[in-house]
């Protein structure tokens, strides 16, 4: 009887540990945010660096807007993970911010916190985890350890 406890409470603490690097990265916010093109995602083990370009259309020329932004991580919550917003150029206001920033559902930003719902990217879509238990980053990666 506790050989099967200890056997089920293994298979509860069972972590699968999966990586994202930045041109996967990438990719997916070119598909998940359209409007922002040319995007360039640099991850570090303090910080995550986005760079894209926003095409603006004024009075008739059209030209590309280069956008930076700098994320810190902040909190893992059952399947969110949550980013300080730190840095955002040309323009760091909060109509900006939120124009690009708010996607419901798997985006939510509010106080300069960004929260990222992983279940609903096509990554973690058809995995089946219960929740995150470790999100870290590193030189070129983004490590998720999954709960199942």
């Amino acid at each position: 009887m506790k050989l099967g406890r200890h056997l089920i409470e293994t298979f509860r603490r069972f972590t699968l540990a999966t990586s994202i690097d930045e041109y996967d990265l990438a990719r997916v916010l070119t598909i998940e945010i359209p409007e922002l093109t040319n995007i360039c995602v640099t991850i570090r083990p303090t910080h995550l660096h986005l760079q894209a370009a926003v095409p603006l259309t004024r009075y008739g020329l059209e030209r590309d807007l280069p956008v930076e932004l700098t994320l810190q991580l902040r909190a893992v919550d059952k399947q969110t993970v949550t980013f300080e917003v730190f840095d955002v150029r040309p323009q760091d206001t909060e109509s900006f911010n939120e124009t690009y920033l708010i996607r419901p559902p798997y985006l939510r930003y509010t106080d300069r916190l960004l929260t990222v719902d992983l279940s609903f990217y096509f990554l973690f879509r058809n995995a089946r985890f219960r929740s995150l238990r470790h999100v870290k980053l590193e030189d070129g990666f983004l490590l998720a350890y999954l709960s199942h």
